[in-house]
């Protein structure tokens, strides 16, 4: 009948038409690694000023400048400081689950301990000097910044170790990070 020939053209050509794209476009998959950059932002019970926030309460880069984490750190006793390191692993093994759970392959620590993405650093380099800064206009005058300055030879002070800060963040972790 009618409709077996059509239905035995339209399969027939079904099948064909499906081969050629196979051929011309195959369907396979490709195995794609993944990985973030950046900073995430700080959980409310994380001391540390968020570079993100603005307000009294965790004044960061874009809300104030420098001094919060400054003044923070100045203040801390060493039991303090043992609470805060407790609570910086805590965090790092949070945002590392997320991005885990999210399917990254090759996660960050989220830079959970540093006030921003340099900062931190450069606060244990001899030469950078925190208290009398430069003010600056940032992201094409998107807002007004004082940051720290260059005043004298730049030199490693330490104590930092980036070598145990990878560490830390990957003893929380179950799959590889990538320290930035």
């Amino acid at each position: 009948s009618m409709w077996t020939w059509a239905v035995h053209n339209a399969v027939y050509c079904t099948i064909h038409i499906d081969a050629l794209f196979e051929r011309l476009m195959p369907t396979s998959t490709v195995s794609l690694q993944t990985t973030v950059v950046g900073s995430f932002p700080k959980p409310a019970y994380l001391e540390i000023p968020d570079f993100f926030a603005k307000g009294a309460k965790k004044p960061g880069l874009l809300g104030t400048n420098t001094d919060a984490y400054s003044e923070m750190m100045a203040g801390l006793s060493e039991g303090q400081r043992g609470k805060l390191e407790e609570d910086i692993v805590r965090a790092t093994k949070e945002v590392i689950q997320e991005q885990v759970d999210c399917g990254v392959n090759v996660v960050t620590d989220g830079e959970i301990r540093r006030e921003n993405y340099i900062h931190y650093f450069c606060r244990f380099v001899e030469g950078i000097d925190f208290t009398d800064k430069t003010e600056i206009q940032a992201r094409n005058g998107a807002f007004t910044a004082q940051v720290p300055t260059i005043r004298a030879k730049v030199a490693w002070r330490g104590p930092m170790s980036c070598a145990e800060e990878w560490k830390k963040a990957q003893g929380v972790s179950s799959v590889p990070v990538k320290y930035t």
